[in-house]
């Protein structure tokens, strides 16, 4: 097939992803509230299914990951009058969790031990700069510091997650500068956990016990899966599904999100060899097909549900001072720790702009504790779906083309 051959396909895929947005948009305007209000469980999933298959067209057409198609589309359905629900946060939940388990289970711990220096200084830059900006900026606008900290927090990480799709769209993942990247997002990413988690903490024994398990279960997991019997390919992909549930609602009872555990199990069986390649693909088609969609379709969903017009200020304001801020450190990060510079590096820079899980998680959190204001909150949501939109867009596949870093 000639490359004409695949613009024009690409062209048409991307017409008829178009035409079902508009079809599923004018489908959720006409249904009536009774409806909706009758079937508030099931019909979100719905809505949620059509604008992911829609967002596959559209990403195929223009060469951008679907996460961000997802996080839209979703915001749109929600825009219609579509309210998420419990079985949708359910899914989403489960989606990001299992997201950060195969972002966990593609990273390669010999490179990371041969990156981690680059990686982590990289991470942190990223995160303090604008961390320090947004937070100085809204002191000065009036808010109190602790206020000031958490709604930063919420716009200075970077969603693993996210930049997990990506990458895997580019398919660098097993490239050493894959690898890096990867690594330094996570260091962002953990550092807004542990940011927010001092602000917010409440220490108890619960807490303790947590953190211990995460340093002592997901190893213990690892060995005993490589050890015990081969079972059926089925019964594997059933029994890790098990194991993700488990530690999504031990993390709720502890009260902080799911997605660190998950992370840590991913890391933990990678580094054993502890899930063979064909239940892993099963896996794979269970989460990439289904369960993170869900999860970046859910949280556009839930955003919109905030009056969107009620917010435009703050999350200009936001958006203004973090994405700036990020990428600027992120660009003098990378040009002090690599090694080759490629013509491209501003544009790879634009990767740690990228965030959703945190910034939701804060967003709600902070409203939910009323810390923080439903314009605010909504802010920091919608500041992020854009942040991510520009990252996707700006970060394409051939970012990585010329040279290595």
């Amino acid at each position: 097939m000639s490359e004409q051959q695949e613009k024009e396909i690409k062209k048409i895929v991307g017409f008829i992803g178009f035409f079902l947005v508009i079809i599923l948009l004018m489908t959720n305007i006409l249904l009536s509230k009774e409806f909706l209000a009758s079937h508030s469980q099931i019909y979100p999933i719905v809505a949620a299914s059509g604008a992911i298959f829609s967002s596959v067209l559209l990403a195929e057409s223009l060469g951008i990951t679907p996460a961000v198609f997802e996080m839209l589309l979703g915001f749109a359905v929600g825009l219609t009058g579509v309210r998420s629900s419990g079985p949708l946060e359910i899914l989403g939940l489960m989606g990001s969790a299992s997201v950060m388990f195969f972002a966990g289970l593609e990273m390669d711990l010999e490179t990371l031990g041969k990156t981690f220096k680059r990686s982590l200084i990289m991470g942190l830059l990223s995160f303090i700069a604008p961390l320090v900006a947004t937070t100085l900026i809204l002191i000065l606008m009036g808010y109190n510091f602790k206020v000031s900290l958490m709604i930063a927090t919420g716009v200075s990480t970077t969603s693993v997650a996210v930049v997990y799709s990506i990458f895997r769209k580019m398919n660098v993942l097993k490239d050493k500068s894959g690898q890096s990247l990867l690594a330094a997002t996570m260091v962002a990413d953990i550092l807004s956990i542990v940011t927010f988690s001092i602000i917010m903490m409440k220490v108890s024994y619960l807490l303790i016990v947590y953190v211990a398990s995460i340093v002592i279960v997901p190893p213990a997991l690892g060995r005993a899966l490589k050890k015990m019997p081969k079972l059926a390919h089925e019964a594997e992909v059933k029994l890790i599904i098990t194991i993700l549930l488990i530690v999504i609602l031990f993390s709720e009872v502890a009260g902080i999100h799911a997605v660190l555990y998950s992370f840590a199990l991913g890391l933990a069986f990678s580094g054993m060899g502890s899930l063979r390649k064909e239940v892993l693909d099963k896996l794979e088609g269970i989460v990439f097909g289904f369960l993170a969609p869900m999860f970046f379709t859910s949280a556009g969903i839930v955003i919109a549900g905030a009056r969107p017009t009620s917010y435009i200020l703050i999350t200009a304001i936001l958006l203004g001072i973090s994405y700036p801020a990020k990428v600027l450190a992120s660009y003098i990060g990378l040009k002090a720790f690599c090694e080759n510079i490629p013509k491209k590096l501003f544009r790879i820079s634009n990767i740690f702009a990228a965030r959703l899980t945190m910034s939701t998680i804060i967003a709600y959190a902070g409203l939910a504790s009323g810390l923080l204001s439903p314009e605010v909150s909504g802010g920091i949501m919608l500041s992020a779906i854009i942040a991510t939109l520009i990252s996707g867009i700006v970060v394409n596949e051939n970012v990585f083309a010329e040279e290595e870093l």
